[in-house]
Order: C-alpha cells, then structure tokens, then sequence
C-alpha cells in the first residue's frame, strides 16, 4: 500500500501531434508491405519465418516510411508491436473498405492491432540511434511461431 493516495490527473490539455506530411510528401515516401499470415502450421511475415541474423529491413537513419500491415487470414488478431520508434496511423482499410480510424489509435503508437483482412498503413520515422530492432505480433504462440522479424536502421 502506498503511503498515500495518488491524487494524480490527465491534464485537460496534451501537447498536440506534430502535423502529418502533406499527401504530396507521404506519396514520395517509401512503403513497406507487411503480411501477417499462416504457413505450415506456423505464422509467418510475407511468407518467411524468423532468421534473427538476416535483417529483413534496412532503413537509414533519419529515413521516414510508411509500413502497411496486413493480415490476410480472416478470424486471427494480430497485436504487432515495432520496436524503437512510434508510429501513426494514416489510415485503415477492412476487406477493401475504408474504417473510421477511432480516436484511441490517432496518437503515437508502437503497438498496431491487425484483424480480420485489414491493413493498416502507419507513418514512422526512424530518428536518433542506429542499430538492429525487431517486429512482432504480441500473441505468444504466433511469436514463439516465428511472426517475428528484424529490421536495422543504418
């Protein structure tokens, strides 16, 4: 027990987002496709399993890009976590369909939830140190099943 109340509040007024690129800028950008899915019984990204020594991504330092995460297996979620660097969210699609993107993933994030057919294309920026990160989905088994990758910035 604590020795006394936490008395602490959410202040009424958060510093605001940095403004997102203008359509010209993110449209310059590259785009990464990551396809969250099942293969042999195990899951998989674009088709591959884990090699922790081979990175699947090398992204310069400084360098912004957008990563579209898809799942393409209907009835599985996929709670993707990038390491390093929070992301945003531009925009999300189900089954072709544009979704209303809910006020609770409008801000930075570094987890991203994939379900159903959905692809959700995420703004990053990969700022302030080199070295080598990985992304994963946060289901256990589908992570112990290899739905792990490594990326490095350089």
């Amino acid at each position: 027990e604590p020795p006394e109340q936490d008395l602490s509040q959410v202040p009424s007024f958060l510093r605001p987002l940095r403004p997102l690129p203008s359509t010209a800028e993110l449209a310059a950008l590259p785009v990464r496709r990551w396809v969250f899915e099942r293969r042999q019984n195990m899951w998989a990204i674009n088709g591959q399993f884990l090699d922790i020594n081979v990175p699947r991504a090398q992204i310069p330092l400084g360098g912004m890009e957008v990563w579209e995460l898809a799942s393409v297996d209907n009835g599985w979620d996929h709670p993707i976590h990038i390491h390093f660097e929070e992301g945003r969210i531009l925009s999300k699609t189900t089954d072709g369909r544009n979704v209303v993107i809910p006020a609770h993933e409008r801000g930075r994030k570094d987890v991203f939830v994939v379900n159903g057919r959905t692809t959700i294309r995420v703004l990053l920026r990969f700022r302030d140190y080199k070295g080598k990160y990985v992304m994963h989905c946060h289901n256990l088994i589908h992570e112990d099943h290899s739905m792990m990758l490594r990326w490095d910035i350089v």
